[in-house]
């Protein structure tokens, strides 16, 4: 009976939450997950985003309500109906969600959107697209800095090589988990400031904030790299973590404090009162509605379509290797000494699955990453750890014509009309074995029938 008498209150008085934003929002989250499956992981930066989620999410129902985000949708959904992307299927449930809450109760700011792609796997593709090219630039800066202060030292690829020890600089030390945690604590503390001002910034003076973020981590992060060099603290060693919690501390969370009160005393603006609303209640449910069974509609059609469509190469052989397929079409080859995978990436604007995120997946570490060449050709070389298993891998992106590891020389490539890339991965317990097998790919065109 109290348990009725509750919800009949709850529904009563929260009636637009609950039918306009919570319900509809649910089904689409489920279904998403349903459809779009091993997409969306949950490293601890974005559960702890997701804990933080209600309190960032900032409504101004002075506004009043908005349409404005459907003509974003739109385009969405014919952008996934072209391609079936599931990077743009995230961002058109982010952007649908984001409907349901300025359709049914109050304008949202830009930054609730920037908040959402920064807690998805959007974020974190973005991390591993740059993450090799940059734990080695900030290896070579390390080095160079240690080399000022009159500390010999040698950089081999993401290793720093000291006349007492060696230094491996992975994930965590290049700061994408700090930059992750960095960017979601930014917007939380933006999220306070307007309550507390009650204004909002504009997208000019957001950017410039989140690039003062950004720079602020990269020190931080500098700064954490060299104490651990200088004070030879290991990855194993306690004070590891102690040590990075107290530059994120001191070298980006009390900055960030104060740069965020600043920006938001100069920059921010008092949003405009709205006196007519949009959009009349039963219009409201109509639209939210049709846009929850166009988008259902849209997704399904593509996920459907992608199990009768192929991507993968009209040919593939490597002589010597049994042949078979992985999941996610990727080929796989093996035999006693190697194991090879081809992992096709559909078009220039695909995703590409580097051992960064494969291997790492499967529980493995990368202590060692660099750029190496191989018969002329670049190519990157890791080294991997799991207890006591050990994995020398090498990666590049051919299509059988030519080979490379830069992003955007084969995505131009194949956006200039060239044939796919595939991304060649070799792995071998023996690092001489890896290097004979990968020279001897790079010699050949595996892609042509024999």
């Amino acid at each position: 009976m109290y348990a009725n008498k509750l919800f009949s209150m709850l529904f009563k008085n929260h009636k637009e939450l609950l039918v306009g934003v919570i319900l509809p929002s649910t089904i689409l989250i489920v279904f998403f997950f349903v459809m779009v499956k091993n997409y969306v992981v949950f490293p601890p930066s974005t559960l702890f985003g997701i804990v933080l989620l209600p309190y960032v999410i900032v409504i101004r129902r002075s506004e009043g309500k908005s349409i404005r985000y459907v003509f974003i949708m739109l385009i969405l959904l014919a952008l996934i109906w072209l391609s079936g992307l599931n990077t743009l299927i995230y961002l058109a449930l982010v952007i649908a969600i984001l409907f349901l809450i300025e359709n049914s109760i109050g304008k949202t700011g830009i930054l609730c959107f920037v908040y959402l792609i920064i807690i998805s796997p959007i974020f974190i593709y973005i991390g591993n697209f740059v993450g090799v090219p940059a734990r080695l630039e900030l290896t070579e800066l390390a080095g160079s800095i240690l080399n000022l202060i009159h500390i010999n030292n040698q950089v081999l690829g993401n290793l720093i090589i000291t006349d007492t020890s060696e230094f491996s600089v992975e994930p965590a030390c290049m700061g994408l988990n700090m930059l992750n945690i960095s960017f979601i604590l930014a917007i939380a503390t933006s999220a306070h400031y307007e309550r507390l001002y009650q204004k909002s910034l504009n997208l000019i003076s957001i950017i410039l904030y989140l690039v003062t973020v950004f720079v602020l981590n990269l020190t931080g992060n500098l700064i954490r790299i060299l104490l651990l060099i200088l004070f030879r603290i290991p990855a194993e060693n306690s004070m590891h973590d102690l040590v990075g919690i107290f530059c994120l501390i001191v070298y980006v969370l009390i900055p960030l404090w104060f740069l965020a009160k600043i920006f938001y005393k100069k920059f921010a603006f008092a949003p405009s009162v709205e006196k007519k609303q949009l959009t009349f209640k039963f219009h409201g449910i109509i639209l939210n509605v049709s846009l929850l069974l166009v988008f259902m509609f849209v997704v399904y059609f593509v996920k459907t379509r992608a199990h009768q469509t192929s991507f993968m190469p009209s040919s593939c052989d490597i002589r010597g290797y049994k042949k078979s397929m992985s999941a996610n079409d990727v080929i796989k080859f093996e035999n006693e000494q190697a194991l090879i995978y081809v992992k096709p990436v559909r078009s220039f604007y695909g995703t590409e699955h580097t051992p960064m995120v494969c291997w790492i997946g499967s529980g493995y570490s990368f202590i060692q990453v660099k750029k190496s060449m191989c018969h002329t050709k670049e190519i990157f070389t890791g080294k991997l750890i799991k207890g006591k298993d050990i994995i020398y891998c090498s990666w590049w992106f051919d299509n059988g014509t030519d080979k490379t590891i830069r992003q955007l020389d084969w995505r131009w490539d194949v956006l200039k009309g060239a044939v796919n890339y595939s991304l060649i991965n070799v792995n071998a317990t023996d690092e001489k074995i890896m290097l004979a097998i990968t020279s001897d790919l790079l010699t050949k065109n595996i892609f042509k029938a024999y």
